[in-house]
């Protein structure tokens, strides 16, 4: 970590956490990594079209790496913003694919 201010500045900032408890720096370490994760992962849609795949099995019984690296093969990864325009302006058609939505880390 590395601050930079005078030493005034600095010790305003560090001075009201000197008066915490360990088991509250330790919390807020914990709550901070935790918020870190949320930001650094992203919920995506990936579809498969339901009649041109490279599989023998069906698609809504593939395991999620698989499912997710036939997606994108296919062209067919999106933001939820992207999935949603594509589908309201008709350039995505919903009803040949299978589709999932997936967290996935950044």
């Amino acid at each position: 970590m590395q601050f930079t201010g005078n030493e005034t500045q600095i010790d305003n900032v560090l001075q009201p956490l000197s008066l915490l408890r360990v088991s509250e720096i330790a919390f807020m370490k914990t709550a901070i990594r935790s918020n870190l994760n949320n930001l650094l992962t992203e919920t995506r849609v990936y579809a498969v079209d339901s009649f041109n795949y490279e599989f023998d099995s069906n698609p809504k019984d593939w395991e999620e790496s698989k499912f997710i690296s036939e997606a994108e093969i296919q062209g067919n990864v999106f933001s939820l913003a992207e999935f949603q325009n594509q589908v309201n302006s008709g350039d995505f058609n919903i009803e040949n694919s299978q589709i999932r939505f997936i967290t996935v880390k950044l």
